[in-house]
């Protein structure tokens, strides 16, 4: 279990997050909605230790891990996959997978070509030479090559062509199966909504809303949230 308690954060001197309480419990999918500058990505970094919080604590598993590094906390479980594919481009596909599982893992890499097979016929590929969707897989490999406990999730979806992410949805719908705690970013709030077990709504960096997903709908989120109607017009 992953929990947040009274964050605030930001960068220099400003304050992005105003007293952040969330938890992501064991085996749960929680997602994590709002407009954006709402301080979603903000709040992943400072669960994976990227950026150290202004005030409050971070637990895993009820122990304060605030202040551990981001090695650190790899290394008890955290696997955060950020927004903009975060590989290493000028290296392989074998060389991220190495990167990803600490050393040559012959085990992990058939863990990640399960995951995603089409990156077995990619091995020896650059890879930022592949295409988005690619390159995508690539970046939620990291959540197969070390079997996590908590995986952050930002915008994993964006710009992806429709099918690509339905793959990418059957994938963290398995990595749920399978026991990991997830917190979702995601821009589909409809594919989040569906397989969250809870739902936080942040905007101006506060939480608006905390619940589950049956007391809204894509709809509710989009018009009262995100300041949007269903059409995509602004509201």
């Amino acid at each position: 279990m992953l929990e947040f308690k009274g964050i605030d954060a930001g960068y220099g001197a400003g304050t992005v997050l105003r007293g952040i309480d969330l938890v992501v419990p064991t085996g749960s999918v929680v997602a994590l909605l709002g407009p954006n500058g709402a301080g979603k990505t903000t709040l992943l970094k400072v669960g994976s230790a990227l950026l150290a919080p202004q005030a409050g604590s971070i637990l895993l598993d009820g122990e304060d891990v605030t202040g551990e590094p981001a090695d650190a906390l790899v290394k008890r479980g955290v696997c955060h996959v950020p927004e903009g594919r975060g590989i290493f481009r000028s290296l392989t596909v074998r060389e991220n997978l190495r990167v990803f599982a600490g050393g040559d893992d012959s085990a992990a890499f058939d863990r990640a070509v399960e995951a995603f097979p089409r990156l077995g016929e990619r091995m020896n590929q650059l890879a930022g030479t592949m295409s988005g969707g690619e390159q995508q897989m690539l970046a939620l490999a990291r959540a197969s090559v070390r079997p996590p406990q908590v995986v952050l999730l930002d915008e994993v979806s964006m710009g992806l062509a429709p099918r690509i992410v339905d793959d990418i949805f059957v994938f963290l719908e398995r990595l749920a199966r399978q026991g990991c705690s997830l917190l979702l970013v995601e821009q589909y709030v409809d594919k989040a909504l569906s397989i969250a077990d809870y739902v936080y709504i942040l905007s101006r960096g506060a939480v608006q809303f905390a619940g589950d997903p049956d007391e809204l709908d894509a709809a509710d989120v989009f018009a009262k949230y995100l300041g949007i109607d269903v059409g995509g017009h602004a509201a």
